[in-house]
């Protein structure tokens, strides 16, 4: 987290500063088909590599090996041939962005992104291994309902001990009460532990196209929606391993194009709902504002929604979810660095509300505001960067390579203190523009008239 704090600092800094690197590099005109083969490839080999890790770690106890879909575990479990694998995460992660870049500059045809996007979302929700526990523990969620905020003692039944075994004690939920409506709805649909797995992606599968559509509900450029339709770090995050931000992130593009269209009682209402699947989307939500003039106009409906984020909250979740919300504490020598992100966080977000500049060094500093940062938080920069396309289109063509960069399931030290530091001075010291030989000095002009008046 140190790693993280600190380069997203620096990003902001220098950007600030206008001292960040704008240029992009060049990508060979070939034809869109070649890079949306790319794209999955690419993340087929992702999967692959993802399978394997899971299945060669050590020492893990055996009942592991009977889970549905197993698990790489980041809490200091050692994985055989880890350099290898995270090289290989990290190479297909870079190759994926560089075609997202191609795909931005050369759009796609309707069947090639419709066909790309399918066959994406197919190797999702086929996935066989998992780089989280989430999806487990929103079986969790869905099982308890709202006891899951104070979680009995008694064990699961079944195959769902699984959880049991994993968290070695009841484990409470940081979810929204909004949230524990929707999981057992989901997760009804299913009949076995696997067959719930497989409900929550093809939920999330859905959640990923409303996404595109959002974007063009906004009045999104077609390349704008290829480069969320085909991205396989969102796939990644959202399907395969099913975080449920996706649903936040959607109800946040939708509450924009209703203020965007005037209509804030709309969209400030589906700000409010995403707080309620999980609470950190009402502060995230706030940029969205900025379309509401006047500014008290403005200040009154943030201050609406957010008393209704609260209340609901209160009278959803109860003390319980104030209990399991207090229990968010660390302690670390690096969470000096940690605040200090976050409070620069906060008020790149607060400037954006009223107004201000917004940079694109935001998007990656703002997951700043989780005590712990995990990789998939960095879509918490998407509602950030939808009033500027400039700043969207720069999230979504890095989000691929950016989140395996920080994914703690292929966390190695040489990663954070090698490619980091290298891919942030890049950023930060890049040449704007290709150095062209320019005219020879004057001096030297002069010294050669000078001499050839002499042989004269």
């Amino acid at each position: 987290m140190l790693f993280i704090a600190f380069f997203t600092l620096l990003l902001v800094v220098f950007e600030f500063f206008g001292l960040l690197s704008s240029r992009t590099p060049r990508t060979p005109k070939l034809s869109p088909v070649v890079w949306v083969a790319g794209l999955i490839v690419s993340y087929a080999v992702q999967l692959a590599t993802v399978f394997y890790a899971a299945h060669h770690q050590y020492p893990v106890e055996d009942w592991r090996y009977t889970m549905p879909l197993m698990v790489v575990d980041d809490r200091g479990i050692l994985t055989q041939r880890a350099d290898l694998l995270t090289g290989i995460m990290l190479a297909m992660a870079a190759l994926q962005s560089y075609a997202l870049l191609a795909l931005y500059r050369s759009v796609p045809s309707q069947r090639t992104l419709v066909t790309g996007c399918a066959v994406l979302l197919t190797l999702s929700v086929a996935a066989p291994a998992l780089m989280s526990f989430d999806l487990y523990h929103y079986m969790h969620d869905g099982l308890l309902g709202r006891m899951a905020y104070t979680p009995p003692s008694t064990p699961f039944p079944g195959e769902y001990h699984f959880i049991d075994l994993w968290y070695g004690m009841p484990a409470t939920t940081l979810y929204g009460p909004l949230w524990l409506a929707i999981a057992p709805i989901v997760t009804s649909l299913g009949t076995t532990l696997l067959a719930k797995i497989v409900a929550l992606r093809l939920f999330n599968a859905a959640l990923l196209v409303a996404l595109a559509a959002g974007l063009r509900v906004l009045g999104m450029p077609p390349r704008m929606r290829a480069i969320c339709a085909l991205n396989p770090g969102l796939a990644l995050q959202f399907v395969a391993n099913g975080h449920n931000d996706i649903i936040a992130i959607v109800l946040l593009v939708y509450a924009a194009a209703f203020i965007k269209r005037r209509i804030p009682l709309l969209g400030t209402g589906l700000i409010a709902v995403a707080g309620l699947i999980k609470l950190p989307y009402a502060v995230l939500g706030l940029p969205l504002l900025a379309a509401i003039r006047p500014l008290w106009m403005r200040v009154a409906w943030a201050a609406g929604m957010l008393a209704a984020v609260i209340a609901c909250s209160w009278f959803g979740g109860g003390l319980g979810y104030v209990a399991s919300l207090s229990q968010i504490k660390t302690s670390r020598p690096e969470d000096i660095v940690h605040r200090i992100a976050s409070i620069v966080a906060f008020a790149l977000i607060a400037l954006a509300f009223f107004g201000g500049r917004r940079l694109r060094a935001t998007g990656w500093v703002i997951p700043n505001l989780a005590v712990n940062v995990f990789a998939w938080y960095f879509a918490w920069g998407v509602p950030y960067a939808i009033a500027r396309r400039r700043i969207l289109s720069y999230v979504l063509v890095l989000f691929p390579f950016v989140t395996v960069l920080f994914e703690s399931s292929f966390e190695r030290t040489w990663e954070l203190m090698v490619v980091l530091p290298i891919v942030a001075m890049a950023a930060v010291f890049a040449p704007d523009k290709p150095v062209t030989p320019g005219p020879r000095p004057r001096r030297t002009r002069l010294r050669k008239a000078r001499k050839g008046a002499v042989a004269t």
